[in-house]
């Protein structure tokens, strides 16, 4: 059984996030291609950097090479942490794009705090 928790969106590209006894995010136009387990304190970092990392300007994308394979990626058994978490710091930096995010029921407390450290524009809202 498995739970939908959210939709994130920017320019044209549209991710979807289900509880599969981990949280897991996907292309809504491509369920079966790439998925990515993100981090715990990381639920929301982890996905703008996999899926729209192409609309930011970053120095390092941990993810390149992992693109495209129609395969899962687990953000916690990633084998360079360093470099992830740099992407990560990078990423909530840039200012350049507007994501929207739409979750049901309620967002949970680790997300909130992730989506707080973005510089970005992020518009939220909740589905009932």
């Amino acid at each position: 059984m498995s739970d939908f928790l959210a939709i994130a969106a920017s320019n044209k590209r549209v991710v979807h996030l289900v509880d599969w006894d981990r949280p897991c995010w996907f292309r809504a136009d491509d369920p079966e291609g790439d998925r990515l387990i993100p981090g715990l304190d990381s639920i929301f970092t982890d996905a703008v950097l996999f899926f729209f990392s192409d609309e930011f300007k970053l120095s390092h994308d941990p993810f390149r090479n992992h693109r495209g394979k129609r395969k899962l990626i687990d953000a916690n058994e990633y084998n360079d942490l360093q470099a992830l978490n740099i992407a990560r710091q990078e990423i909530c930096k840039e200012k350049s794009t507007s994501i929207l995010l739409a979750y049901f029921g309620h967002l949970d407390t680790l997300m909130q705090e992730d989506i707080m450290r973005h510089q970005t524009k992020i518009l939220t809202a909740k589905i009932d």
